[in-house]
């Protein structure tokens, strides 16, 4: 998982990660899954 790209939008900071075969054993540990992909999210401060 690498941080693809962090900009803003409409004032709104949007952070993208990029996903290159993430794996992870399903709650029952009867297969292992594969993700490819990005994820866009907003970031929030407090």
């Amino acid at each position: 998982m690498t941080i693809a790209n962090k900009e803003a939008v409409d004032g709104q900071e949007i952070m993208t990660l990029e996903l290159n075969d993430f794996k992870f054993d399903a709650i029952d540990h009867s297969c292992v899954y594969s993700v490819n992909g990005t994820i866009d999210f907003p970031l929030y401060s407090n």
